[in-house]
C-alpha cells in the first residue's frame, strides 16, 4: 500500500500500468465525499511513475486510477479504468469520520478489547 503525506510531493511507482499521459485518479472512502486528482506520468522516468500532493482528510481509500490524454478531464466517462489501487493518505490535521466509530490516523478503530470505546 502506498502512503501519502498531505501537502507533500510524493513520487510512487504504479507498477504494471498501462502507459498513459495522465492518470485520473478518484479517491473513495466509505461515508466520505469523493476527491478527484489528475497526475502525470513522469517525463523521465519508467511508465506508472507519478507525483501526489494531496490535501484529503487522513484515512486509507480505495483510488480508481484511469488513463486519459487530457489534463483537465475530471469525467470518468471520459477516461480508461485501469484498476483500484490501495492508497492511504497522512493528514492529521484532517480526518474524515467514515463511522461512529473513533479511528487513528490509518482509520482503524480506537476501540479496547471489549469493543469500548477508548475516549468514553
Amino acid at each position: 500500500m502506498h502512503v501519502l503525506y498531505a501537502n507533500f510531493d510524493t513520487t510512487i511507482l504504479l507498477q504494471g500500468i498501462a502507459s498513459y499521459p495522465y492518470y485520473l485518479c478518484v479517491f473513495r472512502q466509505p461515508n466520505c465525499v469523493d476527491y478527484s486528482d489528475v497526475v502525470a506520468n513522469e517525463d523521465d522516468c519508467t511508465d506508472g511513475v507519478v507525483t501526489f500532493n494531496v490535501s484529503y482528510p487522513m484515512g486509507v481509500y480505495e483510488v480508481d486510477i484511469y488513463g486519459q490524454s487530457d489534463y483537465s478531464n475530471l469525467s470518468t466517462q471520459m477516461a480508461t479504468f485501469i484498476r483500484t489501487e490501495p492508497i492511504r493518505v497522512y493528514n492529521p490535521e484532517k480526518i474524515c469520520w467514515a463511522s461512529g466509530v473513533l479511528t487513528d490516523e490509518f482509520n482503524y478503530p480506537l476501540d479496547d478489547e471489549n469493543e469500548e470505546n477508548l475516549y468514553d
